[in-house]
């Protein structure tokens, strides 16, 4: 038997902006890592990220419900499963709190189906995502966001911010990954997560 092919996912169509969008909303507070050397609050419009601008027209934040996500965001692309001590040193954890409830495209629930869209959209190449990330933004309800399901462990839940909520997030620094306390969250999401500590 010939295994299933599944049909391309479409790219928005001109009718998306007469729909409702399919929208959760979130007050709580996400996790972010970044950057030591970089302000934590990076509105990024360098087109590398699975929902950037390819036309930096408008700048994303990228965070995560929990610190794994987060934590695997930002690592689970590593190939071998190896990190070293100072690609941990050099990055830090930040809270991104929600100053007002923020509305985000459920793209990690329903609204995958409502779109006419299934996972793929979170896992596969970028240029599609980034597609849907433009056609999203420029839609009459002005989401603050996208609401999606992390590429490399399928229970985690991300967020990429649109920067029009810059305003309405305060975005605080904690502390660096291997610094007290968060050290041990660190080698805990480490072991999760199956990687290889190396100096």
């Amino acid at each position: 038997m010939v295994p299933r092919k599944l049909a391309p996912l479409p790219s928005p169509p001109g009718t998306l902006v007469d729909l409702d969008l399919p929208t959760i909303d979130a007050s709580e507070s996400f996790v972010r890592i970044h950057r030591l050397e970089h302000d934590p609050a990076f509105w990024g419009r360098t087109g590398n990220n699975r929902f950037d601008s390819r036309t930096g027209d408008y700048g994303v934040l990228y965070a995560a419900e929990t610190f794994d996500g987060a934590f695997i965001e930002t690592f689970g692309d590593v190939s071998p499963r190896t990190i070293s001590v100072n690609s941990l040193t050099v990055r830090g954890v930040a809270s991104v709190s929600p100053q007002k409830t923020l509305r985000l495209v459920d793209l990690a629930g329903a609204g995958l189906s409502q779109l006419g869209l299934d996972a793929r959209i979170c896992t596969d190449d970028h240029a599609l995502s980034q597609e849907w990330s433009a056609a999203l933004w420029a839609h009459p309800a002005r989401p603050d966001g996208i609401w999606y399901a992390a590429r490399h462990d399928a229970e985690q839940r991300s967020v990429a911010l649109f920067d029009r909520a810059a305003s309405a997030v305060v975005v605080r620094a904690i502390g660096g990954l291997m610094s007290n306390p968060q050290n041990s969250v660190t080698a805990r999401a480490v072991d999760k997560y199956g990687f290889a500590l190396l100096p």
